[in-house]
């Protein structure tokens, strides 16, 4: 083992004796490199998280803002709602009151027909007779069994 540490500090030696200063002066530069990466490193991975944190801050209140206009439009979805259940009971309504109408003026036209019609019944005709429902029938029939 202690051929190689002499093997090891022969190497240096050397090293020491063919470039000398010059090695110093590249681990000095090397040193420095790695200072000023790591540096520059470290003000880079602060500005993302800077970023990172920003970003998720908007994202945060975006999200806030769509939460409270979904809730809005579902408010305004179910005051809709709510005006169209009430217009279609009123329309409802309306047609109920109109099916009655015409119900009764139905009733009303159907009792004109029939006092017009007996009325009729007893209305002289031009030789002088009375008309009824019976004759008017029989005559009809006669009518139609002569064709």
């Amino acid at each position: 083992m202690s051929t190689k540490n002499n093997e090891g500090e022969n190497l240096s030696r050397i090293r020491d004796i063919l470039f000398g200063e010059e090695l110093e002066t590249i681990d000095k530069q090397f040193a420095d490199f790695k200072i000023a990466s790591q540096t520059a490193f470290d003000e880079l991975k602060k500005e993302h998280e800077d970023r990172l944190n920003i970003l998720e801050e908007k994202l945060k209140a975006k999200s806030k803002d769509l939460d409270v206009k979904q809730k809005e439009h579902e408010n305004v979805q179910t005051e809709i709602k709510e005006d169209l259940r009430k217009e279609i009971q009123m329309i409802n309504l309306e047609v109920i009151k109109e099916k009655t109408r015409v119900e009764k003026t139905i009733i009303q036209n159907d009792e004109t027909l029939k006092t017009l019609w007996e009325g009729k019944k007893h209305l002289p005709t031009s030789r002088g007779t009375t008309t009824s429902k019976a004759s008017t029938t029989k005559t009809a029939t006669k009518t139609t069994t002569r064709r």
